[in-house]
């Protein structure tokens, strides 16, 4: 269909008012209804499965079928999106903006100019909510999905918005040019508005693509979003009179996250330790706050660390928390482990390493955010329990170099609670670059209720007398002699073992794990925990963190078995930073 520059009556224009209106509306009413329908899918579901708990019986080739696809589905395949079901319901979104769009249009090109307009406008409330962090999100209550598995949505629906608006900028530019007026019009104030505010989201945009914002994510990306997300309200609010409405609802929104990250936010007293012979820094937080949240950490969270005013947030994991209840006063203490990479905060924290003050350095610190706060009880509710349905759930929990901050603290509050016994157990698999790299870890690792089930993997052989003296010096640490505790090295220097060496003789419902193949020399104290036999009826609860490359592989490996054996599988993963992949 051909568009035209029609001639409108008073009438006409009046009519196509109305319309514009009613579009924008149903565009803005669409998500509200999906987070509505999926409230109400959730409940239905969870009431159904309190009701009637699965029991262990052989799979049938359509439940086969559903855990594949269901894996398939939660499967990240372009990481900038997350996993395939958020892309999907991408696809059939902007398909039903572009209806709505075009709904109605007929072969008025103003019409169709302004209905892209209307709509992109719509989404800005929806699209500044998904951004919020807080637990009391309206999105999160009706989801149950964290900011950390949001962030893919608002990620899709800002490429969306974007696109919307410029083909709405670029329409009405070519229509300003066509009638010989763009050197009028651009002297009046809602087009200059329109324009600022176009030029601030291609900076946005520009700003969000991956390579970009992983390189400046801290020094740019960071502020820029917050500044920028905050200038276009004004602007827009003031473009134009018919979508104001939605500017305020997006202004609002963004004043009342920003409160409550600050009512998130806990002054607190810092110190730092260098871990000796690596570039890991041992951060302890002390926290006396009692009505801080953080004292009800959960491990596997995680906390942001600002140390300058309107400077940028780093998010760290807890390595530990421990709270300290008295008769005045609640207090904790929290540590977190960071690799020095010579950030803006990562590099702050060497340096009050070298830093000999007493008394530390106040630094305001927000959260714990993390996901591992809606799916850890769960876990640790598996502990010695008597039915059939959590009787073959095996957990393994892999990270690699300082991911081990998210798996360890998880690991160890399994242990504590038997989450291993009795059911198909628990594993840790650790992959470090040198034995130095797992220094921090002693003390937890020490401590470990028994039976423990660890194989670290150590990529980085010694280079010299002094590294091969520290690593004796190791071996004789009541750690490696810790029964369930085994050391693999690597024969080549820099390479570790395929994931497939690794987790697949754990996961495989018919082998046992041998010896590693790739290992020049492994030193074992105790019985290893052999695996059970595993039928697709086996629950398996994967939890992750390390480098991309790394979890990419284990994801694969674990498709295998849900491809082969119709494995039923959650899959967690957390992410060293939010800079991009």
């Amino acid at each position: 269909m051909a568009y035209l520059f029609l001639s409108l009556t008073t009438a006409q224009i009046e009519q196509r008012r109305k319309q514009l209106d009613q579009t924008g509306f149903y565009a803005w009413l669409t998500p509200i209804i999906i987070l509505l329908a999926v409230y109400a899918y959730q409940k239905v579901i969870s009431s159904e499965n309190a009701q009637n708990p699965p029991a262990m019986q052989a799979l049938t080739p359509l439940q086969t079928l559903k855990r594949r696809v269901s894996w398939t589905l939660n499967t990240t395949y372009i990481p900038e999106f997350g996993p395939l079901k958020v892309q999907l319901t991408g696809v059939v979104y902007v398909l039903w903006l572009l209806y709505l769009v075009f709904r109605n249009t007929g072969e008025d090109y103003m019409h169709l100019t302004k209905a892209f307009g209307h709509v992109a406008i719509s989404q800005l409330p929806i699209q500044y909510l998904l951004s919020v962090k807080t637990a009391y999100s309206p999105i999160t209550f009706a989801t149950g999905l964290t900011h950390e598995k949001l962030n893919a949505y608002h990620r899709l629906l800002g490429r969306i918005i974007h696109g919307l608006l410029a083909a709405h900028a670029v329409m009405y530019m070519r229509f300003f040019i066509i009638l010989d007026v763009l050197s009028k019009r651009i002297q009046h104030r809602d087009v200059r508005l329109g324009l600022a505010a176009f030029w601030a989201f291609n900076i946005l945009g520009l700003l969000a693509v991956p390579p970009i914002r992983k390189r400046v994510y801290y020094k740019l990306f960071y502020r820029s979003h917050v500044a920028l997300s905050a200038f276009v309200v004004p602007l827009l609010f003031f473009h134009v009179s018919y979508t104001q409405k939605y500017m305020l609802q997006a202004g609002v929104i963004w004043v009342v996250g920003g409160a409550m990250r600050g009512r998130a936010s806990t002054k607190a007293r810092v110190t730092c330790r260098q871990v000796q012979g690596t570039d890991l820094i041992e951060v302890s937080v002390a926290i006396d706050d009692k009505a801080s949240p953080l004292l009800r950490a959960t491990p596997g969270q995680h906390v942001y660390i600002q140390h300058k005013t309107f400077g940028p947030k780093n998010p760290f994991s807890i390595v530990d928390a421990s709270h300290s209840p008295n008769s005045e006063k609640s207090t904790g203490n929290i540590t977190l482990v960071v690799r020095n990479l010579k950030g803006p905060q990562t590099g702050f924290l060497a340096a009050l390493a070298t830093d000999k003050r007493s008394g530390g350095h106040e630094i305001s610190i927000e959260g714990p955010y993390g996901e591992s706060g809606q799916y850890l009880q769960r876990l640790l509710s598996t502990s010695g329990s008597e039915d059939t349905s959590t009787s073959n759930h095996q957990i393994v929990l892999v990270a690699g170099g300082v991911g081990a901050t998210y798996t360890l603290p998880i690991y160890q509050a399994l242990l504590r609670a038997g989450t291993g016994k009795g059911t198909g157990g628990v594993k840790f698999i650790w992959l470090v670059r040198s034995l130095d790299d797992t220094q921090w870890a002693h003390p937890i690792l020490e401590t470990l209720v028994d039976p423990v089930d660890i194989d670290i993997y150590v990529t980085r052989r010694t280079r010299s007398r002094d590294d091969e003296a520290r690593r004796h010096e190791t071996f004789s640490r009541p750690l490696f002699n810790k029964p369930g505790v085994t050391l693999h090295f690597s024969p080549q220097e820099g390479s570790r073992p395929t994931i497939s060496s690794i987790v697949g003789p754990v996961l495989s419902s018919s082998s046992s794990p041998g010896p590693d193949p790739t290992a020049s020399r492994t030193v074992e104290r105790g019985e290893r925990h052999m695996p059970r036999s595993h039928d697709g009826n086996g629950k398996l609860t994967v939890l992750s963190c390390g480098p991309p490359a790394l979890v990419r592989d284990l994801r694969r490996e674990v498709g295998r078995h849900v491809a082969l054996y119709g494995r039923d599988v959650e899959f967690f993963e957390e992410q060293f930073g939010f800079g991009g992949s």
